[in-house]
């Protein structure tokens, strides 16, 4: 796996993590736990969007090199 996987996961399993002992341990106010899991979620998205990005111009080069070669 890619180290941009394990970002996106690790994220994720950490918003996991913090809503559970938010739940059963109430650590933060309400203010300061929504705080949080924002940012979390934030990084998470922005995390994935450039997963995405990235494996898509990879793709897309594939695609062109390929059909550059044929033209040749």
């Amino acid at each position: 796996m890619k180290p941009a996987t394990f970002v996106c996961f690790g994220l994720f399993a950490l918003g996991v993590v913090l809503f559970l002992a938010q739940v059963w341990f109430a650590p933060f106010s309400a203010e300061a736990f929504f705080k949080v899991m924002l940012t979390i979620g934030a990084f998470f998205v922005l995390s994935v969007v450039y997963v995405f990005l990235v494996r898509e111009n990879k793709a897309s080069e594939k695609i062109d090199n390929g059909n550059s070669n044929s033209l040749n």
